[in-house]
């Protein structure tokens, strides 16, 4: 897996690589929200917000795409995704092993928080793979989410 940066020049491919299927399990109503988001999230880049693609090294294809937003915005920092071609192989946890190491490294924080819809099994079960422990629940705006924290080694 390879990291690299959110620009205007990835949006083609990460809108065309962010399916139905990842949309439903982030509750995102439409392509053009989506859009919308990544414009806004494009500009909010900066020592505290982090928004990169994912890419597979093999074919080098944007297969998904990793943000830590501003812990004193977003209590669940993290905002994550694959397309569901791409799951399991352990792509998600190295690209989410690579991310961290170099929040870490750039930041001055120490853990990332992640909330998780407790029907996402899935995305759920990825993070605890990648080193995220539970800390608790939380009403969300689907309902009951799961609190997750990955701390700095």
């Amino acid at each position: 897996m390879t990291l690299k940066r959110l620009t205007k020049k990835n949006i083609p491919d990460y809108l065309a690589m962010f399916s139905e299927c990842v949309a439903a399990s982030l509750h995102v109503p439409s392509l053009p929200n989506e859009e919308n988001y990544i414009f806004d999230h494009i500009k909010k880049q900066s020592k505290n917000n982090f928004f990169y693609c994912i890419f597979e090294n093999s074919s080098n294809q944007l297969i998904g795409a990793i943000e830590i937003r501003d812990s004193d915005h977003y209590p669940g920092q993290l905002y994550t995704w694959l397309n569901e071609q791409f799951w399991g192989g352990n792509r998600f946890q190295e690209a989410m092993y690579l991310f961290a190491d170099y929040y870490f490294k750039k930041t001055q924080y120490n853990q990332i928080r992640a909330h998780v819809d407790l029907q996402n099994a899935r995305s759920y079960g990825a993070l605890k793979k990648a080193g995220f422990a539970d800390i608790g629940m939380k009403n969300g705006p689907c309902g009951k989410q799961y609190v997750l924290l990955l701390r700095k080694k």
